[in-house]
């Protein structure tokens, strides 16, 4: 319910801003999306979450007596390109006996 009451806060917040400048267009609606998705992606999650969730870890927390959650990660962060891996040892061939 609480995501619900947000969708209709933004989308207001939207209408207004469209009211405000007297014009609307896809590129417009974009924009703000922009926006709000990097305002999500940044401040809400690395900054507003651990305040409002007092278990939330953060990179400055060590391993109190008190379990924590891990920190929040960007998701540019959880996905790396190119991709994390070790190659397999190269082995020497070995003469036939």
């Amino acid at each position: 319910m609480l995501h619900f009451i947000a969708g209709k806060l933004f989308a207001l917040g939207h209408w207004a801003l469209f009211l405000a400048l007297g014009h609307s267009s896809w590129w417009l609606g974009a924009l703000f999306g922009l926006g709000h998705g990097m305002f999500a992606g940044t401040a809400l999650v690395n900054i507003l979450l651990p305040l409002v969730h007092p278990r939330t870890g953060t990179p400055l927390t060590s391993a109190p007596d008190v379990a924590l959650l891990e920190p929040p990660a960007s998701s540019c962060s959880t996905t790396a390109w190119p991709p994390r891996w070790s190659p397999p040892p190269q082995t020497s061939p070995t003469a036939p006996s």
